[in-house]
Parts: C-alpha cells; sequence; structure tokens
C-alpha cells in the first residue's frame, strides 16, 4: 500500500485580526483553499469565544483543516 501522507503545522504572524475573529470568513477560506487542492469538504463547525477568538475545523473526505 502507497500512502502518501502530508501533515502541515503553521505559526502564522502579522495576521489581520479582524479575520481571524470572523468564523464565517475562516471557514470560507479554509473551503476554498480544500476545493482547490482537490479535496472534498464533508462537514464544518466554528465556535467564536468572547471576547474574542475563533476555533474552526472543516470536515474533508480525505482529512481535515483547523485554525484555533
Amino acid at each position: 500500500m502507497n500512502l502518501n501522507l502530508h501533515h502541515f503545522t503553521l505559526d502564522c504572524y502579522n495576521c489581520d485580526q479582524t479575520v481571524l475573529d470572523d468564523a464565517d470568513a475562516l471557514i470560507n477560506m479554509m473551503a476554498s483553499a480544500a476545493t482547490s487542492a482537490d479535496m472534498h469538504v464533508v462537514g464544518k463547525i466554528a465556535h467564536h469565544f468572547e471576547p474574542q477568538g475563533v476555533t474552526a475545523v472543516l470536515l474533508l473526505s480525505e482529512s481535515h483543516i483547523a485554525i484555533h
């Protein structure tokens, strides 16, 4: 069996804080990235924290994308 597995962890700096606090924008960007990579979205969930912060997960048939 030939498995082509990749795991990426990104630490991003100087990001737009408005976008990072917008659950819908994050889900849309992750979905766009998944579609561009020929992956298939099967579910999505996001939670907005008060006063700020978002955790979002995009479930893919191939794996998942998450941001915290």
